[in-house]
C-alpha cells in the first residue's frame, strides 16, 4: 500500500538525521551508490560549503578535492557568483516569450575570450547535453551518421552520449543503443586513420586525458595528429 502523500519542504530534510538521509537517498535515489558511501564512511552530513572547504554539522572543515569534476573550478559559493544570481533574481525565472538580455551578453563574451572562430553558443545544463548538442550539429553540419570514440573512454549518460561511451559497464544494461558507433583504441592515430576512410563520419569525439577511464595521457602528439587526421 503506498504511504500517505508527504511533502518534505526544506527545514524537514535539513533536520532529517544522517542514517535517515542515507536510507532516503537509497530508497527513493540510488541504492547502490548509498550502500557504498555508507561502506566508506562517506555518507557525510555537511551544512555549509565555502571556498574549498566543505563543514559538517560539527563545523569541521573537510578540504574538496574532487571540485565537482571540474564544476566548482572557482570553489564554493564564491562571494562575487553569489552576487550576481542575488541580481539576477530580479529577472523572469522562466521567459518563453522574449528572451533574457543575459543570455547574448554572455554569448558575446564567451566569443570573445575563448579560441578559434567561436561566434554562437548554446547554454546547456551540463557535459552529456553538450555531447548531444555537438553530435546533432556534426551530422546537421555534415551529413554524415558515423561516430568514432574510443575504448574506455566516457561522455556522459544520455542516450546519445552514452552511445559513444567506451565502458561496456555504462552501456549493457541499456543497450542496444545509437546505431553507426564505432569504438577505436585511445592514443592510436593509425586506428582513426583507417577508421576515417570510409569518409562516412560525421565526428570523432575523445578525451584529452582520459577520466573513467583510468586518468589515462595520450602520447605526444596524439591530439594534434588526431585533429589533422579529421580536416
Amino acid at each position: 500500500m503506498k504511504p500517505e502523500k508527504e511533502i518534505m519542504a526544506f527545514d524537514r530534510a535539513m533536520k532529517l538525521t544522517r542514517n535517515e538521509s542515507t536510507e532516503l537517498f537509497g530508497r527513493h535515489v540510488n541504492h547502490q551508490l548509498a550502500s557504498l558511501l555508507k561502506l566508506a564512511n562517506g555518507d557525510m552530513r555537511f551544512s555549509r560549503a565555502e571556498g574549498i572547504y566543505l563543514y559538517d554539522e560539527g563545523d569541521r572543515p573537510f578540504m574538496d578535492f574532487t571540485a565537482g569534476y571540474g564544476a566548482l573550478n572557482l570553489g564554493h559559493n564564491p562571494k562575487e557568483v553569489i552576487e550576481a544570481v542575488h541580481q539576477a533574481q530580479k529577472l523572469p525565472a522562466v521567459l518563453l516569450v522574449g528572451f533574457s538580455p543575459l543570455m547574448g551578453a554572455l554569448g558575446k563574451t564567451l566569443a570573445s575570450i575563448l579560441p578559434g572562430d567561436l561566434s554562437v553558443a548554446v547554454f546547456g545544463s551540463g557535459g552529456a547535453e553538450a555531447v548531444e548538442n555537438a553530435m546533432k550539429t556534426a551530422r546537421a553540419s555534415t551529413g554524415r551518421q558515423k561516430f568514432i570514440s574510443c575504448v574506455n573512454g566516457y561522455h556522459g549518460l544520455s542516450f546519445g552520449a552514452l552511445s559513444v561511451c567506451g565502458s561496456e559497464r555504462f552501456r549493457m544494461t541499456v543497450a542496444p543503443l545509437l546505431e553507426h558507433c564505432e569504438l577505436i583504441p585511445f592514443g592510436d592515430l593509425e586506428a582513426l586513420e583507417r577508421s576515417l576512410r570510409g569518409k562516412g563520419v560525421a565526428a570523432f569525439i575523445v578525451e584529452p586525458v582520459q577520466g573513467e577511464g583510468g586518468a589515462v595521457v595520450p602520447p605526444r602528439g596524439y591530439l594534434h595528429g588526431a585533429a589533422e587526421l579529421c580536416r
